[in-house]
């Protein structure tokens, strides 16, 4: 599996991505790990989306509205995540 992160940087969305993530678990704690640390002042430049993606496709995915420095919320989890955000809300629309 593999993790992207994305900001809203212009025409340049992709802001990194973790590759080798063997369980979910491993994709929450890099979440966790990133999301109060922006790479720069500048608020185009913080992470709005993680997405965890495998063979199937979207795994899971945490979103936060621009500027905001706060703890993403997981918005989308593939009936296959099986990690703990999943126990903490309800995203399987």
């Amino acid at each position: 599996m593999k993790l992207n992160l994305r900001d809203t940087e212009v025409d340049n969305a992709l802001a990194a991505t973790v590759r080798n993530i063997d369980h979910d678990y491993q994709a929450e704690q890099w979440v966790r790990d990133t999301y109060a640390t922006a790479q720069t002042t500048n608020p185009a430049r913080w992470v709005t989306e993680w997405e965890l993606v495998d063979d199937d496709g979207v795994r899971a995915r945490w979103e936060r509205a621009d500027g905001d420095p706060s703890m993403p919320r997981l918005a989308f989890a593939a009936p296959r995540f099986a990690g703990e955000s999943r126990h903490h809300t309800k995203t399987d629309d």
